[in-house]
C-alpha cells in the first residue's frame, strides 16, 4: 500500500499530519504565555479546576468575580455560565498539573489551546488529503491556518472559539468520511462533534439543524438505487448513531441547568446579554473594521475567497458546509451586544470560522503551485507574509494591554469610534507597546529573559522543521524523524510547564509552601490577579474560596465545617477578624506583600473548669480539638469570667508539654486576637477567646497540654486558688 493510498484512508494519523502538528506545536510553545487572557479562560479553568481537585462544578475559588462570567444557582454557590466542553476536554491536563510533582493545574490547562490549534492544523491537511488534494496543498492549507492567521495568537489562550472550530470541522470531516465509507462510526462522531460544539458554546446550537440536514442528504447518497422503505431501513442505524449523542449531550446540559438554577432552559447568561446590537456594525465590524476587521486581521483570507466556487464544484458538502459555518458566525455574532469579543484580538467570534477558511484556500494553492501564473506564485506567499507580520502584535504582548490604554483617550469602554477609526486600531497601535517588558511570552516574565529556556524552544522548532522539510524525501524511514520530533516536543512542553511553575513571585510561593503543609484544610484568599498563580501553586484538594468581600454566609459554610482554614491576604481586613470570632490562630508567615495565616477552630464539647487565677479571673470553661495530631493545628477555646475589672493586661499562654516538662508547641498572646486586654474585661463579662497551636511532629509519648496566665513585663504567672501556676487541660498521646 502506497502513502498517498494510506493518507486518504487514514490522514489524521499519518506521518505527515503528526509533523505538521509537532512543528506548529513548537511555534506555539515559543509564543505560549502561563497566564489566562480573559476572564472567560479563567472561569472555564476554574471549572476544570473544581472537578479535578474535588468533584465539583462550581467556580467559587473566583467568587470575587461575581456575576462578570458567572450565575448563582439555587445553592448559592457560584458557576460558570460558559459552556461545559471545553472544560471537560480540558480537564486531563488539569488533572495530570495537580497530581505531577513540579507541575501545576493553571499550566497545565493553558496549554490546552496550543495542543488543540495544532491538532486543528493537522486536521486541515487530513481533510485536505480527504477531497483530493496534493499532500503538498493539504500541508499548506494546515501551515498558513496555524501561522497566518488569528488562530495563532488565540493559541496562547483559553478562549472556547478554537474548539467551535475544531468540533465543527470534524463534525463536516466525520460527515464526509460517512459519506464516502458509510460506516455508522462516522455518523456518531458527527453528532459527538455537533454535540460538543454545542456543549462548548451554546450559540452553536444554530448548526443542528444545519448539520442535520446535511447528514440527510448524506444519508440519501449514501444508500443509492434503492426503494424508499429499504432506504430507510439501511439508514436507520445512521440516523441513530449520529442524533444518539446530540440527545444523550442535550439531556445532559438539560439536567445541569436544572441542577444549578431550577430551570433547565437557564444557562446563567444575563438577562442583559442579548443579541441587541445594530446590525450592520456587528457584520462590518467583525469583516472589514480597523479595530476587529477579520479581512484585516487575516489578509490571507482575502486570497481564500477565490476558493470557494472550486471547492463547491470540487465537494458540494463541504463547498455548503463552509459558507454555512463562516456565513452564520458572521450574521450571528454580528448581532450579539458585544459582538466585538470584548478584550481580543481581532474579530474574537470568528476564530471558530479559520479552519474553513483554510479549506477555501485548498483549491487555490493547488491551482497557484500547480499550474498558477508567476504572479499568484510570489504573491500568495507574500500575503502569506503579510498575514503572519498582523499575527505579531497579539503574539507578542497582552491585547488587553491597548484596550486599557484606551480607558486614557477619556472614551467609554468599548465605544464604537474604537473599533471603526484607524487611529485606536490595535492593530497598528499595539507595534509600538513592543518591548522586553511587556512581552506576553513565558520566557520572558517582568524583563527577565530566561536564555536557556528560549534556547531549548528554538532547538524544537528546528528539529520540528527538519522533520516536517524531510518527510517527502524520507518516507521510508519516517518512523526516526518523527520519533524525534516528538520526543523533542513532549520534552519541550515538559520543560516549559516545569519552567512556568516558578514563575509566579517568590512570597506568593512562599505562602502556598505553607498552605500545602495541610492541604486538605479550605484556602481562602482576596487577591483577584493572584488567582491564576494561587491555582497553580496550591497542591491541595480542599476547597478555595475566593472573596472580593466579607460575605458572612459563604464564611459560614466552608469555614465553619472544617477543622482548619487557610486565610490568604497581604492585609489584616474584616474577613480575617470575621475568622477571629470563632477561630484560633495556629500558624502565620509573612514574605514579602504575601501573609498567609492557619486558623483552627475547636470541635469538641464543652467542659467545665471553673479554675480560679489571681486578681479575680476564672477560667469557666474550655473546649478542645478532637484528637492531637501530629503536622496539625490543635485549637483551644476558652470562656473566662473576671469579678472585677483586671488590674494589668495579662497574657495567656497554652503550652504543650512532653514527657520531661520541655514546651513542643506554645501560643501567647492577648485575649481574642490581641483585641480585648484583660483590663478591658467588665465583672461578670463572659470572655470567649479561641487560641490554637501548630503540633509538629511528636514522637509517641505522652503529653500535656496547660495554659495560665502571666504578666508580660515580669513574666510571672498567676497562681491558681487551689495552687501551681497553670491548669492542666488533658492529658494524651498523638492520635488519641
Amino acid at each position: 500500500m502506497t502513502t498517498a493510498m494510506t493518507d486518504r484512508k487514514s490522514p489524521l494519523i499519518s506521518q505527515p499530519a503528526r509533523l505538521l502538528f509537532f512543528f506548529l506545536l513548537a511555534l506555539y510553545l515559543l509564543t505560549w504565555s502561563a497566564d489566562f487572557h480573559s476572564s472567560d479562560g479563567l472561569a472555564m479553568f476554574s471549572t476544570a479546576e473544581s472537578l479535578a481537585r474535588r468533584g465539583a462544578w462550581d467556580i467559587e475559588q473566583i467568587r470575587w468575580m461575581g456575576l462578570q462570567q458567572g450565575a448563582f444557582g439555587q445553592d448559592g454557590l457560584l458557576y460558570s455560565r460558559k459552556g461545559l466542553g471545553q472544560p471537560l476536554l480540558a480537564l486531563p491536563l488539569t488533572w495530570l498539573g495537580l497530581v505531577l510533582p513540579g507541575f501545576g493545574p493553571a499550566g497545565a490547562t493553558l496549554l490546552f489551546g496550543s495542543l488543540l490549534t495544532a491538532l486543528t492544523g493537522a486536521m486541515i491537511f487530513a481533510f485536505g488529503r480527504q477531497l483530493g488534494y496534493r499532500a503538498s496543498t493539504a500541508m499548506l492549507s494546515g501551515l498558513i491556518f496555524g501561522t497566518g492567521t488569528m488562530a495563532w495568537p488565540y493559541a496562547k489562550t483559553f478562549f472556547s472559539d478554537t474548539l467551535a472550530g475544531a468540533l465543527l470541522l470534524a463534525t463536516t470531516m466525520s460527515l464526509f468520511a460517512f459519506r464516502r465509507f458509510h460506516h455508522t462510526r462516522y455518523a456518531f462522531f458527527a453528532g459527538l462533534a455537533l454535540a460538543w460544539a454545542v456543549a462548548t458554546r451554546y450559540a452553536e446550537g444554530v448548526f443542528l439543524p444545519v448539520f442535520g440536514l446535511l447528514f440527510l442528504a448524506c444519508l440519501w447518497q449514501a444508500f443509492p438505487a434503492r426503494a424508499f422503505s429499504a432506504r430507510l431501513q439501511a439508514a436507520l442505524p445512521a440516523a441513530l448513531a449520529f442524533t444518539a449523542p446530540v440527545a444523550v449531550i442535550g439531556l445532559g446540559l438539560l439536567t445541569f441547568n436544572l441542577s444549578r438554577y431550577g430551570n433547565p432552559l437557564d444557562t446563567g447568561y444575563l438577562p442583559e446579554e442579548t443579541f441587541s446590537a445594530v446590525w450592520w456594525q456587528g457584520i462590518a465590524g467583525q469583516l472589514i473594521s480597523p479595530g476587529r476587521g477579520l479581512l484585516l486581521y487575516n489578509p490571507i483570507l482575502v486570497v481564500a475567497l477565490w476558493g470557494a466556487v472550486p471547492l463547491f464544484k470540487k465537494d458540494k458538502l463541504t463547498g455548503l458546509a463552509a459558507p454555512a459555518v463562516i456565513l452564520i458566525h458572521l450574521l450571528l455574532y454580528g448581532k450579539w451586544f458585544m459582538w466585538h469579543g470584548g478584550f481580543a484580538w481581532g474579530a474574537r467570534f470568528m476564530v471558530a470560522t479559520l479552519p474553513f477558511w483554510a479549506i477555501w484556500l485548498a483549491p487555490v494553492l493547488e491551482k497557484v503551485f500547480g499550474k498558477g501564473r508567476r504572479l499568484w506564485r510570489w504573491g500568495l506567499p507574500a500575503v502569506w507574509g503579510l498575514s503572519v507580520i498582523a499575527q505579531i502584535p497579539g503574539l507578542a504582548v497582552d491585547f488587553d494591554l491597548w484596550q486599557n490604554r484606551l480607558l486614557e483617550t477619556g472614551l467609554p469602554l468599548f465605544d464604537p469610534l474604537t473599533f471603526f477609526r484607524p487611529v485606536y486600531s490595535p492593530l497598528l497601535q499595539t507595534w509600538p507597546l513592543i518591548n522586553i517588558q511587556n512581552l506576553d511570552v513565558a520566557w520572558a516574565v517582568n524583563g527577565r529573559v530566561a536564555w536557556s529556556m528560549v534556547i531549548v524552544l528554538i532547538t524544537n522548532i528546528f528539529i520540528a522543521g527538519w522533520g516536517l522539510l524531510v518527510w517527502k524525501r524520507a518516507r521510508a524511514r519516517i518512523p526516526a524523524p518523527l520519533t524525534l520530533v516528538g520526543v523533542s516536543g513532549l520534552l519541550t512542553a515538559v520543560l516549559l510547564l516545569r519552567y512556568a511553575h516558578t514563575l509566579p513571585p517568590a512570597d506568593l510561593q512562599a505562602a502556598l509552601r505553607a498552605v500545602n503543609r495541610l492541604p486538605d484544610a479550605p484556602l481562602i484568599y482576596n487577591q483577584p490577579t493572584q488567582a491564576a498563580a494561587i491555582a497553580e501553586l496550591y497542591a491541595g484538594r480542599g476547597p478555595v474560596l475566593g472573596l472580593g468581600r466579607l460575605e458572612t454566609g459563604r464564611l459560614d459554610a466552608v469555614a465553619g465545617s472544617a477543622e482548619a482554614v487557610w486565610w490568604l491576604s497581604p492585609w489584616q481586613g474584616d474577613i480575617e477578624r470575621y475568622l477571629q470570632q470563632t477561630h484560633g490562630q495556629a500558624l502565620s508567615q509573612t514574605r514579602g506583600a504575601q501573609r498567609v495565616t492557619l486558623f483552627a477552630r475547636a470541635d469538641g464539647r464543652v467542659r467545665a473548669v471553673g479554675a480560679a487565677f489571681d486578681d479575680g479571673i476564672t477560667l469557666q470553661s474550655v473546649r478542645l480539638s478532637p484528637a492531637l495530631k501530629p503536622n496539625a493545628p490543635f485549637a483551644v477555646s476558652f470562656t473566662w469570667r473576671a469579678k472585677t475589672s483586671p488590674a494589668a493586661d495579662y497574657r495567656i499562654f497554652v503550652h504543650l508539654l512532653n514527657a520531661t516538662g520541655a514546651i513542643v508547641a506554645q501560643t501567647d498572646g492577648a485575649p481574642v486576637h490581641w483585641t480585648r486586654p484583660t483590663s478591658t474585661w467588665r465583672p461578670d463579662e463572659p470572655i470567649v477567646d479561641h487560641h490554637a497551636l501548630w503540633i509538629p511532629d511528636l514522637p509517641q509519648s505522652k503529653y500535656r497540654l496547660v495554659a495560665g496566665l502571666y504578666e508580660p513585663s515580669t513574666g510571672a504567672r498567676l497562681s491558681l486558688s487551689t495552687g501551681g501556676d497553670f491548669v492542666l487541660l488533658q492529658t494524651f498521646r498523638p492520635g488519641d
